[in-house]
């Protein structure tokens, strides 16, 4: 009885073990030479496109650094140490990663890119709509 105890534990255990391993893999990583991603907006002015940003950081959870041109804000969320900057232009964002960590290493988590291109958009076009 003891052993089918133990087996019974064991496959508990690695059945945890799994499932918790799948939640810690929750971000896809880009290949770290890929740390930057440009983002069109036509018709999209310099000015709206850094208030939409910096609004889309703060919805996020992001702790905002500078609101200058590059936004530098960070992030720690499922062990993932993320930094970004943010250089904004008419027209154009770009989505810069570089020095992000993970378990110590560089790691580039493409989600979080395309979470805040999502509320980038939806805020710019909540401003469109209250300044016709």
């Amino acid at each position: 009885m003891k052993t089918r105890s133990k087996t019974i534990f064991r496959i508990l255990l690695t059945s945890l073990a799994l499932a918790l391993g799948a939640c810690a893999a929750k971000y896809e990583s880009l290949p770290y030479e890929e740390v930057s991603e440009q983002t069109s907006w036509s018709g999209q002015n310099a000015d709206a496109l850094a208030k939409a940003a910096v609004l889309s950081l703060s919805q996020r959870g992001w702790t905002i650094d500078s609101v200058s041109n590059p936004i530098k804000a960070r992030l720690l969320i499922n062990g993932v140490h993320a930094k970004l900057r943010v250089f904004v232009a008419d027209e154009k964002l770009t989505f810069d990663l570089s020095g992000s960590m993970k378990n110590g290493e560089p790691y580039i988590p493409k989600e979080l890119i395309l979470y805040l291109k999502a509320s980038v958009k939806e805020n710019l076009q909540n401003a469109q709509k209250s300044n016709p």
